[in-house]
């Protein structure tokens, strides 16, 4: 059981890190050409919160060792 959930937090995390690169990443593209458009950027920044929220869900189920309302109220 340990392995498994050692195996879906690191997908969890790899998964957010990711999204955060390529989010970054589009920012600072699109700043060196001019064409900064926040559509992209929304739909990044609403990704990585639902993923984030998932923090709750995984406290709540004893896969961290985070107090769900405290992950809630951050």
């Amino acid at each position: 059981m340990a392995e498994i959930k050692n195996l879906v937090l690191f997908v969890y995390t790899l998964l957010l890190f990711i999204l955060h690169f390529y989010a970054l990443g589009h920012i600072v593209h699109s700043q060196y050409n001019n064409e900064f458009k926040y559509k992209p950027i929304f739909w990044y920044l609403i990704i990585i919160t639902a993923l984030q929220y998932l923090d709750i869900v995984f406290s709540i189920f004893k896969l961290t060792k985070s107090n769900p309302i405290a992950v809630f109220v951050q």
